[in-house]
């Protein structure tokens, strides 16, 4: 786990044996079937650390936030490495709140403060009173970093988070993965070592 001020991560050449995952989606795969190393192709865990392609890439320890619900078909466990989104409304349109472990979520830094190896997972909450011009608004300045602070949106960080309502969509590293009314975030710190 990291600690404020420091270095993260070292550069050098992943091994053979390592396997290669394309986003934070294949890498949760991995992690359920017991992997604990890979190289990671792309995703929000690259876009912190601005690595590019090539033979010498950064190694470094990242952490897990498991989130659980009870779905339709029984308890769900699953892991995230990089963003959840939490959608209710119709069709799971309206964004309830982002579950970061990046700080990322569509290519925008939503949480500022976040880091995938601080032992913290941090929450972006939007108030179900915000109204879509104020979430468009949001949005836009999201791209600035100017979002925050914002009446409707509230930043919550800890080791671990829960959420009712709903019913929601959760869409766990750009993948829809099921129906919720009660979710139940908690971190694990340094549950993998990736090649970014």
């Amino acid at each position: 786990m990291i600690r404020p001020g420091e270095p993260w991560g070292e550069t050098g050449t992943p091994p053979p044996a390592a396997p290669t995952v394309r986003n934070e989606a294949a890498l949760g795969d991995l992690w359920e079937r017991g992997g604990r190393e890979a190289v990671l192709q792309s995703g929000t865990l690259r876009a912190v650390t601005g690595s590019a392609e090539g033979p010498n890439r950064v190694c470094a320890p990242v952490d897990v936030v498991v989130v659980e619900w009870t779905g339709p078909d029984g308890p769900v466990r699953r892991p995230l490495f990089g963003s959840m989104a939490v959608c209710s409304a119709p069709l799971g349109v309206r964004l309830d709140a982002i579950v970061t472990n990046s700080g990322f979520w569509r290519g925008r830094r939503a949480v500022p403060a976040a880091h995938p190896n601080d032992g913290i997972l941090d929450v972006l909450e939007l108030s179900r009173d915000m109204a879509v011009a104020q979430r468009w608004l949001a949005w836009r300045r999201s791209a600035r970093l100017d979002h925050l602070p914002h009446p409707g949106l509230t930043v919550h960080r800890g080791r671990d988070w829960t959420w009712s309502g709903g019913p929601c969509t959760v869409w766990i590293d750009g993948r829809r993965s099921g129906r919720a009314h009660r979710i139940t975030c908690s971190v694990i710190p340094d549950a993998m070592r990736i090649w970014l």
